[in-house]
C-alpha cells in the first residue's frame, strides 16, 4: 500500500475535483506500487505463501492485517478465518474481506451520476467493470484504471 500522506493527497484531490493534483498523486501511487511485489489474492490465501511472508516480515510487526476483495466468493470468509487461526498467536493477525469491492469504497467518496443508485452499486459483484472504470474514464482519471495493469 502506498504511503499514507500520498493516499490522503490522492483522496483529497479526487474529492475536491482537482484533476491535476489527482493525476499527479495517482502517477506517484502507481509508480510506488509498481516497485513492490504484490500478490494475487489466490496466492495470498495459500498457507505456504503466507508462511513466507510471516517469516520475512513477522518479527517487524505487532499487528498484521490481510484485507482482500470478496469477489462474490461465499467461502472466502471461512478461508480467512483459517488463516487467522494459523498465523495469529505471537502477533495479532486480522484477515478480512471487503464485503463490497474495494472500488466501491473509492466510489463512496465521489459524486455519482444521478441515474446510479447507491444500493445497486454496493450490491454489484463486478463494480470495477460496471461502475468504477466507466466513471474514471468519463472523468478523465484513466491513470486510476491502469493501476491494475502490469508494468510496460
Amino acid at each position: 500500500m502506498a504511503n499514507g500522506k500520498l493516499l490522503r493527497q490522492l483522496i483529497r484531490s479526487g474529492a475536491e475535483g482537482d484533476l491535476g493534483s489527482f493525476r499527479g498523486a495517482a502517477r506517484r501511487v502507481i509508480e510506488e506500487e509498481r516497485q513492490k511485489q504484490h500478490l494475487l489474492i489466490d496466492e495470498a490465501l495459500k498457507s505456504e505463501r503466507m508462511a513466507e511472508i510471516m517469516d520475512k516480515y513477522g518479527k517487524m510487526v505487532d499487528v498484521f492485517i490481510l484485507c482482500v476483495d470478496r469477489d462474490g466468493k461465499v467461502g472466502r470468509r471461512r478461508r480467512l478465518d483459517q488463516i487467522e487461526s494459523e498465523f495469529g498467536g505471537a502477533r495479532v493477525f486480522l484477515a478480512e474481506n471487503a464485503w463490497e469491492e474495494i472500488e466501491t469504497w473509492a466510489l463512496a467518496g465521489l459524486r455519482l451520476p444521478g441515474a446510479w443508485r447507491w444500493a445497486e452499486v454496493r450490491a454489484e459483484i463486478q463494480v470495477k467493470e460496471r461502475y468504477f472504470e466507466p466513471l474514471a474514464l468519463q472523468r478523465g482519471f484513466t491513470a486510476a484504471i491502469r493501476v491494475s495493469l502490469p508494468p510496460p
